[in-house]
């Protein structure tokens, strides 16, 4: 199946599935690093305060990143697989 985007972008299920496996891994590793640094600053601070609190709003953004990132990858893999 071919699926062509902005009449110059032709994606077909190889390059879809990818795709998909591209987004789940950097999705995926976005998402660890953004829990191993929210757990250094606790650990090098030994409290959370309104400093730590701080960088774990700004990681929160990176860790949504992350995670539309891992389930726009599954869906693309589903729909590579099913069509």
């Amino acid at each position: 199946m071919r699926i062509k985007i902005f009449n110059f972008m032709v994606i077909d299920g190889l390059n879809l599935l990818f795709l998909a496996h591209t987004l789940d891994i950097f999705g995926t590793i976005l998402l660890g690093v953004t829990v191993l640094g929210v757990h250094w600053h606790v650990v090098k601070e030994h409290k959370i305060d309104a400093k730590v609190l701080r960088f774990m709003k700004k990681e929160r953004i990176l860790g949504m990143i992350g995670i539309t990132m891992i389930v726009t990858g599954y869906l693309i893999m589903i729909f590579s697989r099913y069509q």
